[in-house]
């Protein structure tokens, strides 16, 4: 009914209004104004120098942070984010913050800078206020045995893990028999293959290791929160002692290491010393005696020498990846997809035609973006975007947009690109929430170096998508078959309820061969990796569950005539097996371990 849709239209623009507009000033502390103000005072700031920094080419400088070559925006972005869990302090241009920080180190000292995210760490430091200066932690009276007892903490977390490690392994060796190779393939965790010899048959060892894992994983359950709190705040009071250090921007091309240096410390003589140590003077002047004006001829000097090594990226590398962080492609196209789905919606309920052109017109520009930031992020780090997981989520969105605009392409007619959209934006506003660290480039893990990544893990995602949408339409029908046929989208011919059943269907045939050639070449890759084909390892197990999950589905459906409402109930258990299958193994512990413990998102 109308209402109904009206009901669900004002729910999606209030998410939007609620998620896009700035919240009004709201002071930390419940309004406290004298905190917020007081907090503000203690930010060094000189907006001369921000604005000279940001009108000169520093953007295009390189800084080699943990073997990756980040232009100064990226890892000023990502050394804010580090120390304050913000990527901006006090509206500041991010590139001038970090090297304000190094250059004027005791001055942020005592900036209020770092966020207190536990109530027993003002209490055991004696603290006030939401926010601290590095020096109220470094000069802590208390901070020793503040640091005890984060120790203890991790006391309790080691000897979990090394039990948790052990008995996994075991579980390991059960399965796959006791060979060498098998028995070796869990040193990587630290567990000997003695020590799975002198547990694995012997019973009374085995109840014992089972019954101390559950009593550390509650002892340290009971404590993560504050630890982990505890260790950010010791940690971001480091990292900004310790930002000169990490200001790697000059290339040791002399180096057998291929190392990279800080313009200070630089001493191979030659152009790029010239170059190197005018560059960190200029800086040094610019900051500290506040003279904006040396640092543009400083930093072109630097380049044009920098740039002749033949370790500096590119300048269209970097200009990509300077534009991939500041327009954010994911969450500019996931409100397009919101968009869209409202006037697809709108056009399916009132078969009004002007409306579909409008939301055939959004997904063109939003797959487009979305398209382009695969794309960038593919170029960037030289291999499918798929090798953790917001790169899976947020490949996965594009993969379901792909199946929409093949289908539009075929019957426009929306159903599909509707479930696709509304899919394709909860997915990318949830991969838009994790942490900075899971989000931003990096270089590859080792166990993931193989072309069967691209292969495996794509199939795997593709799959996904088609049983997502088919999800969608399933739980549409059992809704509509509980409501009334006429709910949502009433009874309009282009999403009658036998459509949103049929369409379950149809995408289910499309993903469960995908996903049987995922799963096979997934087995292909384990046996050239670990020396397996199949080892009941969690994800494989649960891969498996999935694949039965539609199997059944389908042979109910071909075979036994299955429809309506017990044929979507199979549809929406199927995409929860999905959903354990990906997130579950990686993100709960009651699914966790095995040897794919490389894919969680820690």
């Amino acid at each position: 009914m109308f209402s109904t849709f009206r009901a669900t239209f004002i729910l999606l623009l209030g998410v939007f209004i609620a998620t896009s507009v700035p919240a009004p000033a709201v002071i930390e502390g419940g309004g406290q104004a004298t905190e917020a103000q007081d907090r503000q005072a203690t930010i060094p700031n000189n907006p001369e120098v921000e604005a000279a920094i940001r009108g000169s080419r520093l953007d295009m400088v390189v800084v080699n942070h943990e073997g990756w070559r980040e232009t100064l925006p990226t890892f000023a972005r990502l050394k804010i984010y580090e120390i304050t869990g913000r990527t901006r302090i006090a509206g500041q241009d991010p590139q001038y913050t970090v090297l304000s920080m190094m250059y004027e180190r005791d001055k942020w000292a005592s900036a209020r800078i770092i966020p207190v995210e536990h109530p027993d760490i003002s209490e055991a430091l004696g603290l006030e206020g939401k926010w601290v200066t590095p020096r109220q932690v470094s000069a802590n009276p208390g901070i020793n045995d503040f640091i005890n007892r984060i120790q203890e903490g991790r006391d309790i977390q080691r000897r979990l893990n090394e039990v948790t490690n052990l008995l996994n392994a075991i579980e390991q060796v059960h399965r796959l028999g006791r060979e060498d190779r098998v028995l070796n393939a869990f040193e990587f965790d630290g567990i000997t293959p003695q020590q799975i010899l002198d547990v694995i048959d012997d019973r009374e060892e085995m109840r014992r290791l089972h019954s101390e894992r559950d009593s550390l994983r509650r002892d340290w359950n009971s404590r993560r929160p504050f630890v982990q709190a505890a260790e950010r705040i010791i940690t971001r009071t480091q990292i900004l002692s310790q930002l000169s250090e990490e200001f790697l921007v000059i290339p040791d091309t002399e180096s057998v290491d291929g190392r990279w240096v800080r313009p200070a410390a630089f001493n191979r003589g030659g152009p790029l010393m010239e170059v190197a140590r005018d560059f960190d003077n200029s800086l040094s002047r610019a900051i500290l005696m506040g003279q904006p004006e040396v640092i543009g001829p400083a930093v072109d000097r630097f380049l044009d020498v920098a740039e002749m090594t033949k370790v500096y990226p590119s300048e269209m590398h970097r200009r990509v990846l300077n534009n991939y962080v500041a327009w954010n492609p994911w969450r500019l196209s996931a409100w397009i997809y919101l968009f869209g789905a409202m006037f697809m919606g709108l056009h399916i309920y009132f078969r009004y035609r002007p409306w579909y052109w409008t939301a055939a017109a959004l997904l063109g520009i939003g797959f487009l973006i979305h398209t382009s930031a695969v794309g960038a992020r593919l170029y960037l780090t030289g291999h499918a975007p798929v090798s953790n997981m917001f790169e899976a989520v947020t490949f996965f969105s594009w993969t379901l947009m792909l199946l929409a605009v093949a289908f539009e392409g075929y019957n426009r007619k929306g159903i599909v690109a509707l479930g696709a959209m509304i899919l394709a934006f909860l997915f990318l506003i949830g991969a838009g929430l994790m942490p900075l660290h899971q989000t931003r480039l990096h270089p590859i893990r080792a166990v993931l170096n193989s072309y069967w990544l691209n292969i495996h893990v794509t199939l795997m995602l593709l799959s996904y998508a088609a049983f997502a949408i088919a999800f969608f339409f399933a739980s549409l029908y059992l809704v509509r078959s509980f409501l009334g046929r006429s709910a949502l989208f009433g009874g309009t011919p282009i999403l009658s309820q036998d459509a949103t059943e049929e369409f379950a269907y149809r995408l289910v045939q499309l993903g469960w061969p995908i996903l049987t050639f995922g799963v096979a070449l997934g087995a292909v890759w384990a046996d050239t990796a670990w020396g397996r084909y199949w080892g009941w390892d969690p994800k494989e197990t649960w891969a498996l569950i999935t694949w039965v999950s539609y199997t059944v589905y389908l042979h109910t459906r071909m075979v036994l005539g299955w429809r309506g409402r017990w044929s979507a109930i199979a549809c929406v258990i199927g995409f929860v097996m999905v959903l354990i299958t990906w997130f579950g193994v990686s993100y709960l512990p009651w699914f966790a371990g095995g040897l794919h413990t490389y894919a969680s998102p820690s």
